[in-house]
């Protein structure tokens, strides 16, 4: 039996189904409509999770409506079986190319790398510091820059700002600012985050655990209500 809550907010009421041995999750944060479904999956070869996904179907269609869930986003096994699994279950047809796709990973203490001493230039300096209301602007861009080539959540400048004010607010995004030589750098982000450490990203190394794909699969908009995360 799969377990399902989402957070009560002043947007939402929760949704608990949790017995002891729950190893399925969803995540349900607003049930108005403004970030996907997320399902999140002990263990990817349970030979159960067909029929527990099911069960956890059954489960979304009694709390949420249907037009509510535009999209999930699971490990990628998990949410191309949810995906499939929905489609049969409701007649809402999937698209057949994720929304977005990302490869998690992690860095410890022992894989840390400090790569300070070999990547600033002699008078450079930085500092890294939470965003601030000065910040907005320059965040703002980045947040619009994001969104184009985020098919199909698509900000205008105003929802762009609306974006950057609140991650200001919540101080969920940090400025790296660096004074002194400038250096250009066209390397991919996978390619910098291995440099410091985050495992399993030079495509050469085994099968480490923790280190997964996961996908968001959207469903047919013309059916559903489409958010923003």
């Amino acid at each position: 039996m799969p377990a399902i809550f989402s957070n009560p907010t002043a947007d939402s009421y929760p949704i608990q189904v949790v017995p002891n041995d729950s190893n399925l999750e969803i995540n349900v944060y607003d049930l108005a409509a403004s970030i996907p479904e997320y399902v999140w999956d002990a263990l990817r070869q349970n030979p159960f999770l067909v029929p527990r996904l099911q069960s956890l179907m059954l489960a979304i269609q009694k709390f949420v409506p249907r037009s509510r869930v535009y999209s999930v986003f699971a490990p990628e096994p998990v949410a191309e079986l949810f995906a499939r699994l929905w489609s049969d279950s409701t007649g809402i047809w999937h698209y057949p190319e994720p929304y977005y796709a990302a490869q998690l990973s992690f860095c410890t203490q022992r894989s840390f790398k400090n790569r300070q001493a070999t990547t600033m230039r002699e008078g450079s300096h930085y500092n890294l510091r939470p965003a601030i209301p000065s910040d907005l602007l320059a965040v703002a861009k980045l947040c619009l820059e994001f969104s184009q080539g985020s098919e199909p959540f698509v900000l205008d400048w105003e929802g762009a700002v609306r974006e950057a004010e609140m991650l200001i607010y919540n101080k969920q995004v940090w400025v790296h600012e660096i004074q002194g030589a400038s250096d250009s750098s066209s390397s991919e982000s996978r390619k910098v985050y291995h440099k410091v450490g985050f495992v399993g990203l030079n495509g050469s190394e085994e099968s480490i655990e923790g280190v997964e794909r996961w996908s968001e699969i959207g469903f047919d908009r013309t059916k559903v209500q489409l958010g923003h995360w």
